[in-house]
Protein backbone atom coordinates (compact mmCIF):
# COMPACT_ATOMS: atom_id res chain seq x y z
CA UNK A 1 0.00 0.00 0.00
CA UNK A 2 1.01 3.57 -0.56
CA UNK A 3 -0.11 4.84 2.54
CA UNK A 4 -3.05 4.83 5.11
CA UNK A 5 -6.55 5.75 4.66
CA UNK A 6 -7.96 7.50 7.15
CA UNK A 7 -10.70 4.87 8.08
CA UNK A 8 -7.82 2.53 8.92
CA UNK A 9 -5.72 5.23 10.71
CA UNK A 10 -8.63 5.77 13.08
CA UNK A 11 -9.19 2.02 13.68
CA UNK A 12 -5.67 0.76 14.29
CA UNK A 13 -4.51 4.11 16.84
CA UNK A 14 -7.65 3.82 18.98
CA UNK A 15 -7.90 7.43 18.94
CA UNK A 16 -10.80 9.66 19.30
CA UNK A 17 -11.79 10.86 15.71
CA UNK A 18 -11.41 14.74 16.89
CA UNK A 19 -7.81 13.90 18.38
CA UNK A 20 -6.94 11.80 14.96
CA UNK A 21 -7.67 14.68 13.02
CA UNK A 22 -5.89 17.73 15.15
CA UNK A 23 -2.60 15.46 14.83
CA UNK A 24 -3.36 14.48 11.07
CA UNK A 25 -3.53 17.91 10.24
CA UNK A 26 -0.46 18.96 12.77
CA UNK A 27 1.64 15.72 11.23
CA UNK A 28 0.43 17.00 7.22
CA UNK A 29 1.14 20.95 8.02
CA UNK A 30 4.65 20.27 9.50
CA UNK A 31 5.60 17.93 6.44
CA UNK A 32 6.24 14.92 8.60
CA UNK A 33 3.05 13.68 6.85
CA UNK A 34 1.33 13.43 3.51
CA UNK A 35 -1.74 12.99 2.61
CA UNK A 36 -2.28 12.08 -0.79
CA UNK A 37 -4.98 10.06 -3.30
CA UNK A 38 -6.89 9.56 0.10
CA UNK A 39 -3.86 8.11 1.74
CA UNK A 40 -1.78 9.18 4.58
CA UNK A 41 1.80 8.20 4.61
CA UNK A 42 5.11 9.34 6.07
CA UNK A 43 6.74 11.73 3.95
CA UNK A 44 9.75 9.47 3.40
CA UNK A 45 7.69 6.20 2.53
CA UNK A 46 7.77 4.73 -0.60
CA UNK A 47 7.01 0.60 -1.83
CA UNK A 48 9.81 -0.98 -2.26
CA UNK A 49 9.27 -3.24 -4.99
CA UNK A 50 11.26 -6.60 -6.70
CA UNK A 51 12.23 -6.98 -10.23
CA UNK A 52 9.15 -9.41 -10.62
CA UNK A 53 6.61 -6.87 -9.14
CA UNK A 54 8.06 -4.15 -11.04
CA UNK A 55 8.04 -5.91 -14.30
CA UNK A 56 4.02 -7.05 -13.73
CA UNK A 57 3.45 -3.27 -12.72
CA UNK A 58 5.42 -2.32 -15.94
CA UNK A 59 2.77 -4.47 -17.67
CA UNK A 60 0.13 -3.27 -16.37
CA UNK A 61 0.64 0.18 -16.64
CA UNK A 62 1.54 -0.23 -20.61
CA UNK A 63 -1.51 -2.33 -21.47
CA UNK A 64 -3.68 -0.01 -19.57
CA UNK A 65 -1.82 3.28 -21.66
CA UNK A 66 -1.86 1.38 -24.49
CA UNK A 67 -5.73 0.16 -24.75
CA UNK A 68 -6.75 3.86 -24.38
CA UNK A 69 -10.70 3.61 -24.45
CA UNK A 70 -10.70 -0.01 -24.62
CA UNK A 71 -9.22 -1.32 -21.49
CA UNK A 72 -9.37 -4.81 -20.72
CA UNK A 73 -10.68 -5.77 -17.40
CA UNK A 74 -8.53 -6.71 -14.49
CA UNK A 75 -9.33 -10.46 -14.71
CA UNK A 76 -8.38 -10.42 -18.83
CA UNK A 77 -5.27 -8.19 -17.87
CA UNK A 78 -4.05 -10.72 -15.77
CA UNK A 79 -4.90 -13.72 -18.26
CA UNK A 80 -3.25 -11.63 -21.33
CA UNK A 81 -0.30 -11.69 -19.20
CA UNK A 82 0.19 -14.96 -17.79
CA UNK A 83 -0.05 -13.36 -14.61
CA UNK A 84 -1.02 -14.82 -10.94
CA UNK A 85 -3.92 -12.84 -9.75
CA UNK A 86 -2.89 -12.94 -6.19
CA UNK A 87 0.41 -11.92 -7.13
CA UNK A 88 -0.74 -9.20 -9.87
CA UNK A 89 -3.75 -7.63 -7.85
CA UNK A 90 -1.26 -5.73 -5.52
CA UNK A 91 0.24 -4.44 -8.56
CA UNK A 92 -2.70 -2.93 -9.96
CA UNK A 93 -4.13 -1.87 -6.29
CA UNK A 94 -0.56 0.00 -6.13
CA UNK A 95 -1.42 1.91 -9.62
CA UNK A 96 -5.31 2.67 -8.47
CA UNK A 97 -3.64 4.38 -5.14
CA UNK A 98 -1.16 6.20 -6.83
CA UNK A 99 -3.64 7.74 -9.31
CA UNK A 100 -1.93 6.00 -12.22
CA UNK A 101 -5.18 3.96 -13.28
CA UNK A 102 -8.67 4.85 -12.39
CA UNK A 103 -11.53 2.48 -11.54
CA UNK A 104 -14.97 3.41 -12.86
CA UNK A 105 -18.23 2.01 -12.37
CA UNK A 106 -18.87 -1.95 -14.18
CA UNK A 107 -15.28 -2.12 -12.92
CA UNK A 108 -13.91 -0.10 -16.17
CA UNK A 109 -10.02 0.66 -15.74
CA UNK A 110 -8.36 3.76 -17.49
CA UNK A 111 -4.82 4.93 -17.17
CA UNK A 112 -5.48 8.22 -15.97
CA UNK A 113 -4.02 9.99 -19.34
CA UNK A 114 -6.39 8.79 -21.05
CA UNK A 115 -8.76 9.75 -18.45
CA UNK A 116 -7.16 12.99 -19.29
CA UNK A 117 -7.50 13.34 -22.68
CA UNK A 118 -11.39 12.08 -22.61
CA UNK A 119 -12.22 14.82 -20.65
CA UNK A 120 -10.56 17.20 -22.46
CA UNK A 121 -12.54 15.84 -25.34
CA UNK A 122 -16.12 15.69 -23.70
CA UNK A 123 -15.59 19.30 -22.07
CA UNK A 124 -13.92 20.78 -25.95
CA UNK A 125 -16.74 19.39 -27.62
CA UNK A 126 -19.54 20.51 -25.10
CA UNK A 127 -18.32 23.57 -25.50
CA UNK A 128 -18.99 23.81 -29.23
CA UNK A 129 -21.88 21.89 -29.47
CA UNK A 130 -23.56 23.38 -26.16
CA UNK A 131 -24.14 19.53 -25.30
CA UNK A 132 -23.16 15.54 -25.93
CA UNK A 133 -24.69 12.55 -26.20
CA UNK A 134 -23.07 9.22 -25.08
CA UNK A 135 -23.06 8.33 -28.89
CA UNK A 136 -20.87 11.74 -29.80
CA UNK A 137 -18.45 10.75 -27.36
CA UNK A 138 -18.20 7.05 -28.08
CA UNK A 139 -17.72 8.04 -32.14
CA UNK A 140 -15.36 10.83 -31.07
CA UNK A 141 -13.25 8.54 -29.07
CA UNK A 142 -13.67 5.10 -31.24
CA UNK A 143 -14.55 3.35 -28.35
CA UNK A 144 -18.24 1.48 -27.16
CA UNK A 145 -20.94 2.55 -24.08
CA UNK A 146 -19.43 -0.29 -22.42
CA UNK A 147 -16.43 2.47 -21.69
CA UNK A 148 -18.14 5.97 -22.53
CA UNK A 149 -21.07 5.30 -19.73
CA UNK A 150 -18.46 4.80 -16.87
CA UNK A 151 -17.05 7.27 -18.31
CA UNK A 152 -19.45 9.86 -18.22
CA UNK A 153 -20.62 9.09 -14.57
CA UNK A 154 -17.45 9.75 -13.37
CA UNK A 155 -17.25 13.37 -15.28
CA UNK A 156 -21.25 13.45 -13.54
CA UNK A 157 -20.53 12.81 -10.31
CA UNK A 158 -16.79 14.73 -10.79
CA UNK A 159 -19.46 17.83 -11.17
CA UNK A 160 -17.94 18.56 -14.58
CA UNK A 161 -20.43 17.50 -16.64
CA UNK A 162 -24.48 17.32 -15.47
CA UNK A 163 -26.37 14.74 -17.04
CA UNK A 164 -29.47 15.98 -18.89
CA UNK A 165 -31.89 13.36 -20.25
CA UNK A 166 -29.46 11.30 -22.52
CA UNK A 167 -27.43 14.56 -22.68
CA UNK A 168 -24.72 15.71 -20.91
CA UNK A 169 -23.81 19.72 -20.11
CA UNK A 170 -20.73 21.18 -18.48
CA UNK A 171 -22.00 21.25 -14.86
CA UNK A 172 -20.05 24.71 -14.24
Amino acid sequence: RMGAPYAVLKNKSGLKPEVLAITAKEETDARRVVFENGLYRFVDFSVALSADQKATLQKLEATLRETRCQTPRAEDLYVQHRLVPERAEPMLRLLLENGTVLKLKDDVLLHKDMFEEACAFVIETIRVRGEVTPADIRDGLNTSRKYIIPLLEHMDGGGVTRRDGNRRVLAK
